[in-house]
């Protein structure tokens, strides 16, 4: 059984980083943000478009980033986008606490 269905009536937001085409159809289920690259070769541009096509996913598309969310070559602008996400993770954690 999945976690999420176990928590019965309490709302699950899920962090997906990086997934591949085959993962779309599950992620798509659930309320999302999703972090991926425009050059991540494991996630095709038609499975980034269906995951933008859904209200309740949040697509976070990192510009010329590869599966790993760096940038080849370029290690300044990767750190970079490891803080954006990193900021962007605590901003959904604080703003979906439950006290």
């Amino acid at each position: 059984m999945r976690i999420a269905g176990q928590l019965d009536s309490k709302r699950v937001k899920h962090i997906c980083y990086t997934p591949i085409d085959s993962h779309v159809n599950e992620i798509v289920k659930n309320e999302c943000i999703v972090f991926t690259g425009t050059k991540d070769k494991w996630l095709t541009k038609n499975a980034r478009n269906e995951l933008a096509n859904h209200s309740n996913i949040i697509l976070i598309q990192v510009e010329n980033a590869v599966h790993s969310l760096e940038i080849d070559d370029d290690y300044k602008q990767s750190i970079r986008i490891l803080e954006y996400i990193t900021d962007k993770c605590s901003d959904l954690i604080k703003d979906n606490m439950v006290v």
